[in-house]
């Protein structure tokens, strides 16, 4: 039996620009790594956040995160292929 499907390609791209950085608490093993982006092209808005609180050890280190990230795209911008 053969199913009914239908196989679309799309092209996008997008521009993104960011900065990144780490911040060492004090005297301390902890430190928070950041990274920031922001862009857009074929969506309207793109952006992603990362913040982390982080503490190292000798051999390993312990994080806790927190990612969030945002795509505003119109399906009708891009090519469509199929």
């Amino acid at each position: 039996m053969k199913l009914p499907c239908s196989l679309w390609y799309e092209d996008f791209w997008d521009g993104v620009i960011g900065l990144r950085g780490r911040l060492n608490l004090a005297a301390s093993q902890f430190y928070i790594p950041y990274y920031f982006d922001i862009g857009a092209g074929s969506s309207e808005v793109t952006w992603e956040g990362v913040v982390v609180l982080g503490y190292g050890f000798k051999w390993v280190d312990i994080v806790l995160a927190y990612r969030h990230l945002y795509y505003d795209y119109d399906k009708n911008k891009g090519e469509k292929y199929g």
